[in-house]
């Protein structure tokens, strides 16, 4: 299919997807999360398929400007934002005359708030001075689409175990289709070659998503939950570590590494029925994994890529040599341009200043002096020492009810689940953000605000009494399980033995 066929077919998925959530506003939830998983932001350098030409993430005038090779400059919003202002104002005001009816915010709602405070504070101040609105605007939407997704779910209308058996249903059928498209990518277009680092098999946010499945799993077979979910994940599992592999980023084994870990020491803390096994797999992944490095580190081919990505941290080959040296320099200007403005920081919309000269890669990507590699540290240039404390203090609330959920005993399975998710997922987007700019990413913060708003939606749902599957106990009292349930053959027989 030849690129101006294809054309009606990307617009017209786009407009349906946005028309449906916009007729059944209550799929408004889990269609953004599909979005977030399914399509890129920008286009790819294959030529299918074409996910990446389904302009959901662009604004109508790049839309116009790309289809039809005309100048147009009269809707500087994409098709995903119409759908956020049409579709949000039924779904947040639904059911507004019920007596049960109320705007949410959740314990997560404040902290995400001051943050976005400090974001508005470099906004304005990037844009006084000098800085370009629409790269301005560019770079704070997925900052604010953050919170407007963990509002999506803390406002959604429909129970706390059937909105979470959703969203990892989509996460996990989205994730696998991706997986399935870069098979067909690979032997279709590239014919099983491999392709260079800097190239890929997809975008790089794609390796954040691969991650995503392999935790998911990980988290459902600890805790024991959602079986039929588990078979599939397993069974499609080896397309997507392979196709993580074939992706090349070396992010994405920190990151993988850095969640599994942090599973297993939550698990472990969590989960005292679980301990013996969660030690013998802890036990046997460091010998495993010892012995894989000491086999591998300077093999090549995809089974050996994860080892050569630890390998280089130390003992880089010339293309990775490039790469730290690039990215060290620029994280010195990263560093020099935040204590031009430390307190509230350089403000958006600029490009950073270069202290030390880098090498031009503006060819490659045009933005690359506006948005860099290291996204914590655009995070601080950006908002200055206070708006970078508040990301902390933002980062730590979640990872705090992450951890209360897995300890609390009026939680089931399934709110522990999510709560092992949460963390893990936030920790390997911290590890993104830190090497491969995926803070800047809209598909990256709208994924983890929509899974931040399910964690808050469990524990609101504990806290209103709605959850019928937990033990509920005041929190001041937890539950003590000292013996076996009595049964009703039990219970029967102690009251014929009182009547007696």
């Amino acid at each position: 299919m030849d690129n101006e066929t294809f054309i009606p077919i990307a617009v017209g998925i786009c407009v349906i997807m946005v028309a449906l959530v916009c007729v059944f506003p209550q799929r408004l939830p889990t269609t953004t999360l599909a979005m977030a998983c399914l399509f890129e932001m920008a286009l790819l350098r294959f030529e299918y398929p074409r996910t990446d030409q389904i302009p959901v993430f662009w604004d109508v005038n790049t839309i116009v400007q790309h289809y039809a090779h005309v100048e147009f400059k009269a809707i500087p919003a994409s098709p995903f934002e119409i759908m956020i202002l049409v579709a949000a104002p039924r779904f947040f005001t639904r059911g507004a005359g019920s007596s049960d009816a109320k705007f949410r915010l959740g314990g997560m709602f404040y902290p995400m708030a001051a943050f976005l405070g400090f974001v508005l504070i470099g906004f304005l101040y990037g844009i006084a001075t000098g800085g370009q609105l629409n790269i301005a605007l560019m770079e704070v939407r997925p900052l604010v689409y953050m919170l407007i997704a963990y509002l999506m779910v803390v406002n959604a209308r429909v129970p706390a175990r059937i909105m979470a058996e959703r969203m990892m249903w989509v996460t996990a059928y989205c994730v696998s289709f991706k997986a399935l498209q870069a098979v067909v990518r690979y032997f279709g277009e590239l014919h099983g070659i491999t392709p260079p680092p800097e190239l890929g098999i997809g975008s790089h946010e794609e390796s954040f998503f691969f991650n995503v499945y392999v935790l998911m799993l990980l988290v459902l077979w600890m805790v024991r939950e959602n079986p039929k979910l588990r078979t599939y994940l397993i069974i499609l599992l080896p397309f997507v570590v392979w196709m993580n592999l074939v992706n090349q980023r070396r992010a994405a084994t920190a990151a993988m590494a850095l969640g599994i870990v942090i599973t297993w020491v939550m698990s472990y803390w969590a989960m005292p029925e679980r301990r013996k096994m969660i030690a013998f797999v802890c036990v046997f992944a460091v010998v495993g994994g010892e012995a894989y490095y000491k086999a591998f580190e300077n093999k090549s081919g995809l089974l050996a890529q994860p080892a050569r990505a630890l390998k280089s941290q130390n003992e880089p080959d010339p293309r990775d040599a490039a790469s730290n040296a690039y990215r060290d320099a620029e994280n010195y200007d990263l560093y020099a341009t935040m204590r031009t403005s430390p307190i509230i920081g350089y403000g958006y919309g600029k490009p950073f200043i270069e202290f030390v000269p880098i090498v031009v890669l503006t060819n490659i990507d045009p933005l690359i002096l506006v948005i860099p590699h290291d996204s914590q540290l655009w995070v601080w240039m950006r908002t200055g020492t206070l708006g970078y404390i508040s990301f902390w203090i933002m980062c730590s609330t979640f990872l705090i009810a992450a951890g209360q959920t897995c300890r609390d005993p009026r939680f089931g399975r399934r709110a522990k689940a999510v709560a092992l998710f949460v963390a893990g997922t936030l920790l390997m987007q911290m590890i993104f953000g830190l090497l491969d700019m995926q803070l800047s990413s809209i598909r990256n913060m709208l994924f983890l605000g929509l899974w931040v708003g399910m964690l808050t939606n469990e524990r609101l749902e504990v806290d209103e009494g709605l959850v019928a599957d937990a033990v509920l106990a005041p929190r001041s009292k937890p539950v003590r399980v000292r013996g076996p349930w009595p049964t009703i053959e039990s219970r029967q027989a102690q009251a014929q033995r009182g009547r007696q």
